[in-house]
């Protein structure tokens, strides 16, 4: 990408971050007054959240969804029919997936991983989808480490992704989760109720930035970058 190119791509892309951010703080106003007189279910991280606080050294956590996978039934067929023990975690990126995960490297090498807001670590899930979605992503940032992380495995819940941020916060100034159900995790994280104005397609990208004096990850940070993958290749061109 061109410097004229890539300096009217980050023009754009300010724009439709500046957009996205006043509609969605609309709708997540409109989603809180809806519970404003539910009382939250307590889990059990949340009673201990006494016990952990963010670092201060932490400012951002990048959400990434897998890209496009094989559908669950076509993908169980298949194991019948070639007599393979069926895992879902097994279940791989389909030809469309691995071309997003490769516009998701891009995109994420050329807008988030910058001089003065470095990528500190990547954490993916062990299911072979996320594996396969951030391949292309470990190949540019050849310098940052790429983990696998159980923590955030599969149906993890909250509780996995408390486990996977407060073991290395203090090591990340921006911190890449790769994992494939993250609707509840960012209601947690930006303290809402509900998130109707939005749906969390496969190979979407969430930059969530944390509010300042924070030390809570629930509630504690707010949207910033919303991107499906249908829009990664206008920024890419």
């Amino acid at each position: 990408m061109s410097a004229k190119s890539q300096t009217t791509a980050n023009h754009s892309l300010q724009a439709v971050s500046k957009d996205f951010a006043q509609d969605f703080t609309a709708n997540a106003s409109q989603d809180s007054a809806k519970t404003s007189t539910q009382t939250p279910t307590k889990t059990t991280s949340q009673s201990q959240k006494s016990l952990n606080t963010l670092s201060a050294k932490l400012k951002r956590i990048i959400l990434i969804r897998h890209a496009d996978s094989m559908d669950r039934e076509i993908f169980a067929k298949s194991c019948k029919t070639t007599k393979t023990p069926h895992n879902d975690m097994l279940r791989p990126l389909t030809k469309k997936g691995k071309i997003q995960s490769e516009n998701i490297a891009s995109f994420v090498q050329n807008f988030l991983h910058t001089q003065k807001t470095p990528i500190s670590c990547v954490l993916t899930s062990p299911a072979k989808r996320t594996i396969q979605t951030i391949k292309p992503l470990s190949k540019v940032l050849k310098k940052v480490p790429c983990q696998l992380c159980d923590f955030i495995s599969p149906d993890c819940g909250i509780e996995g992704y408390e486990k996977a941020i407060y073991a290395n916060d203090e090591l990340a100034q921006t911190l890449v989760l790769v994992e494939p159900d993250l609707g509840e995790f960012v209601k947690y994280a930006l303290g809402v109720a509900h998130l109707d104005a939005l749906e969390f397609p496969k190979g979407v990208i969430i930059e969530l930035k944390k509010k300042p004096k924070v030390k809570n990850l629930q509630g504690g940070f707010t949207l910033s970058l919303f991107i499906p993958p249908k829009y990664l290749p206008k920024y890419l061109a």
